[in-house]
């Protein structure tokens, strides 16, 4: 039984000195968890609408304290129309996966601003497209704000034409 007790006198003497050595220095070694965001207005969006006629939009504002605060991620229709504000599209999409714009574009917004990274925003069963284009979108747009670069992004449409449809030449 000596040996242990020795063994343990031994960890404890060692941890003691280590801590009073070391002192403030292993505080500041330890890097931050994520990177402070300049305050602004940073957006980012398609470069045109899909096949289906809507383009998506992300626009998110930081305070000075370095937080996102508003956010805003949508699609715009040729008429000025908002995806989560379109009753019938709504209706149509929810039939099909279950979920609608009005329901996972909030969503999104919601967990980018308690989670203040884009990283930590989970996608959204029923709403795969949308799930991408919004983690692309809040990741170029954070980008764009731990340098304070707020230049509008545009992000080049993937569906330009329908799945299965042959491109048109």
């Amino acid at each position: 039984m000596k040996p242990y007790a020795l063994l343990f006198i031994v960890c404890v003497l060692t941890g003691g000195l280590f801590v009073f050595f070391a002192g403030d220095d292993v505080q500041q070694q330890a890097p931050e968890a994520v990177s402070k965001l300049k305050p602004g207005t940073y957006k980012v969006e398609y470069d045109q609408p899909d096949f289906r006629g809507w383009k998506a939009f992300f626009v998110m504002e930081v305070n000075a304290t370095g937080e996102m605060e508003e956010i805003t991620f949508d699609y715009v229709n040729s008429s000025g129309g908002l995806k989560t504000q379109d009753v019938e599209y709504n209706k149509r999409m929810r039939s099909k996966s279950g979920v609608g714009p009005s329901d996972y574009c909030p969503r999104f917004v919601k967990n980018l601003r308690v989670y203040q990274n884009p990283d930590e925003v989970d996608g959204i069963t029923g709403a795969t497209h949308s799930s991408h284009d919004f983690k692309d979108f809040a990741q170029a747009a954070f980008k764009n704000a731990q340098i304070g670069n707020q230049s509008t992004i545009y992000i080049p449409q993937p569906e330009l034409v329908a799945p299965g449809a042959k491109e048109k030449k």
